[in-house]
């Protein structure tokens, strides 16, 4: 680059600011593109040729600039956009390496399960880059050379000064219905970072159904950006064993047909003075919310009518269970009768619904209203409760649903 191309980038600087209603004048522009070579102001530019010579438009030098600009006037602009505005009409953009690793993997994300796969990838990325810095949630921020991120995570703002190639570690992200909401805009997040800054980023999952964790990732970013958007590209691969950020294409791949062994359930636990009405008035229906109550305190309560349930709503499609959270004690989550133990324990409605469930069983106190209202339009949404006394319904299932829906209380 020479001094004429600087005052030139110059005026397009000035025309960039306008457009954000800030007026600046001819001298004020020529010190602001002082940035791009790292310099402060136009004296220094005249001074320093050999800086100038030896400067590029690239995502480095637009960082700087980027920056100045918006400590000066508080234009956000990411360095991408800074590029693309200062860059001429038509004008194939190269690929440049990344700063750190240039010669390591593709920057995007990368997700794993396993905890001694990101540890790997930490003494990997250690050796080729001679122990440049990670920046990390909890799944990383035990290693030596990480920073931890903190409460801010990847919303952190100096995120944004990291050089491009950077590791950073997220997660354990939880795959479940308490948490699907949040994780998804955390995925979400990750996959901005890795395109906005050219990061690259490990996900730690935490999944009930490890088989399905990549389709279950790509699902959650998909439903959750604008529409338009294509942050979902940014997802890339898997953390290999050996701690290797592969490839994958597909990253998700076509759902597997659905198959379900038959139902085990039997009625035998309805009592024989409502079985009659209830399988009148269940056999017409496919979808709704169907909730039986129980007067006594349980880690599952009315378990055995929901078990029973399912040997009534077989016309409603193939059947699912949800997990509601990750237990300190998993072990309960299967204090259940053998029925309930059969079906598929999926991480959360929205991931059963794409795999083809119908029916599910799910916990009123760890599932979002909204996502209630939702779904039981298409869907036989089958629970237990606790309701004392007879007719006492609690709980924000039962409220969001008690408007427009049938219950059937055994």
């Amino acid at each position: 680059m020479d001094i004429q191309q600087l005052k030139l980038l110059a005026g397009l600087v000035r025309g960039l600011l306008e457009q954000s209603h800030h007026s600046v004048g001819h001298n004020q522009s020529l010190d602001l593109i002082a940035a791009l070579p790292g310099l402060r102001n136009w004296p220094e530019v005249q001074a320093f040729p050999d800086r100038v010579a030896a400067c590029e438009l690239d995502v480095a030098s637009a960082s700087c600039l980027a920056f100045r600009l918006k400590k000066k006037f508080a234009l956000e602009l990411s360095p991408q956009a800074m590029l693309a505005a200062l860059s001429p009409p038509g004008t194939e953009k190269p690929t440049r390496a990344p700063q750190i690793w240039p010669t390591g993997p593709v920057p995007g994300v990368y997700i794993t399960d396993s905890q001694d796969a990101i540890n790997a990838l930490l003494e990997r990325y250690e050796e080729a880059t001679d122990g440049a810095l990670v920046y990390a949630e909890r799944a990383g921020n035990h290693w030596e050379g990480s920073i931890d991120l903190g409460e801010g995570g990847l919303w952190s703002n100096g995120l944004r000064r990291v050089r491009s190639g950077t590791l950073l570690v997220v997660g354990p992200l939880e795959l479940n219905q308490q948490s699907w909401s949040d994780s998804s805009r955390h995925l979400e997040m990750a996959c901005l970072v890795a395109q906005g800054s050219e990061h690259r980023v490990a996900v730690l999952i935490d999944t009930p159904t490890p088989e399905a964790m990549f389709e279950d990732v790509h699902l959650m970013v998909r439903s959750i950006q604008p529409e338009g958007d294509d942050c979902d590209a940014a997802l890339l691969g898997v953390v290999t064993a050996d701690g290797e950020l592969q490839l994958r294409d597909p990253f998700a791949a076509p759902r597997a047909r659905l198959e379900q062994p038959g139902s085990i359930a039997t009625v035998d636990a309805l009592p024989s003075s409502v079985l009659a009405a209830l399988t009148k008035a269940v056999e017409a229906r496919s979808a709704g919310l169907l909730l039986f109550g129980s007067s006594e305190i349980d880690e599952h309560p009315a378990i055995e009518f929901v078990a029973a349930s399912l040997a009534l709503t077989e016309h409603a499609g193939p059947a699912a269970r949800i997990m509601p959270r990750h237990r300190s004690t998993p072990a309960k989550d299967f204090q259940v009768p053998d029925a309930i133990k059969q079906l598929p324990f999926l991480p959360s409605i929205e991931s059963a619904y794409e795999q083809g469930y119908r029916r599910m069983v799910f916990a009123p106190s760890y599932t979002p209203s909204e996502l209630l209202l939702e779904f039981s339009k298409d869907v036989l949404l089958i629970s237990g409760t606790y309701g004392p006394p007879p007719g006492a319904w609690p709980g924000r299932a039962w409220d969001a649903s008690c408007r427009f829906l049938r219950s059937f209380p055994a």
